[in-house]
């Protein structure tokens, strides 16, 4: 009969094991392209919030019901990004505000919205 200790240190090595072969795979490179892109999407969702919300305010208006959800999508960003940022050093940040930068003129080129018009 194995004692814990054995049993956490073969769970460990098969942990390891799979880890390497993620690595060798390819497949932890693409999970964290992928995690960057939702990273993006999710801070960029954030930003629109804003911007509509402040928006509706110049005109003396409110989003109404989907404002309290609004508020629910960006708490759960929030978390997000706390759960992410501690996964990702200062470099990758510097990198992750450019690629952002860059996203955002993307997006509402794409989506036909520009934010330097003045709203009427």
């Amino acid at each position: 009969m194995k004692t814990i200790k054995q049993q956490q240190r073969l769970q460990s090595l098969r942990k390891q094991e799979l880890i390497s072969k993620a690595v060798e795979s390819g497949a932890v490179d693409k999970v964290n392209k992928l995690l960057s892109a939702i990273y993006l999407l999710n801070s960029h969702v954030a930003v629109l919030y804003g911007d509509a919300e402040d928006i509706l305010k110049e005109q003396g208006l409110e989003l109404g019901a989907i404002k309290y959800k609004g508020e629910k999508v960006g708490q759960a960003l929030d978390s997000y990004f706390r759960t992410y940022s501690k996964e990702i050093g200062w470099e990758q940040t510097e990198n992750w505000a450019n690629d952002y930068e860059y996203f955002k003129d993307m997006f509402n080129r794409f989506a036909g919205i520009n934010m330097n018009e003045s709203q009427q």
